[in-house]
């Protein structure tokens, strides 16, 4: 089976990060430090110019982390969790469901076709589109925990899905078994 992604290309060739940090020296497309909160628009390169709000969390909560996820049938997804617990997807408003509520930052990944997300200071939940629901086969040191992040890990043909930062357990790696979470 294919997968589904892009790649996208940096003109570092122009603009880049080596400039001279001297101003006088600096052309339009120089990105000089601390300049390097950029954006990039149309296929080109832009310093920011101030803060963006796309999108209010339907319960008036503070998003926590957000998941752009696609399905492979092309439906798409924007997953945000807020601080008072709750899952949405932010395009339709619709509730996907709940996530203990988290002061922490609440990371994400898409992993064949399922969206995941975790903090540590829950379980993580998984979801094919519809609501999340907690993940069953997990590590029992894990506890009422969760890593700080995950990742994806592909080598061939032995997709992983990897954790990361589970407090207690920081110095240790969490690998699933062969193409499964």
């Amino acid at each position: 089976m294919g997968m589904k992604g892009g790649t996208h290309s940096l003109l570092m060739d122009k603009g880049g990060f080596q400039f001279t940090q001297n101003i006088d020296e600096a052309t339009e497309m120089s990105m000089l430090s601390p300049s390097r909160n950029i954006i990039f628009i149309d296929g080109g390169r832009q310093k920011r110019r101030g803060t963006v709000n796309p999108v209010d969390a339907p319960d008036g909560g503070l998003l926590q982390g957000m998941l752009p996820y696609t399905k492979l049938d092309g439906t798409e997804y924007l997953m945000g969790v807020t601080d008072i617990g709750n899952v949405y997807d932010l395009v339709t408003g619709t509730a996907k469901g709940t996530f203990t509520a988290t002061a922490n930052p609440v990371s994400g990944v898409v992993f064949q076709n399922t969206a995941y997300i975790t903090s540590s200071e829950v379980v993580p939940k998984k979801s094919t589109g519809g609501a999340f629901a907690a993940l069953t086969q997990i590590p029992t040191d894990w506890g009422t925990k969760g890593p700080r992040q995950f990742l994806v890990r592909r080598a061939g043909n032995a997709n992983r899905l990897v954790g990361i930062g589970v407090p207690g357990h920081e110095d240790e790696i969490y690998y699933s078994k062969a193409n499964s979470d």
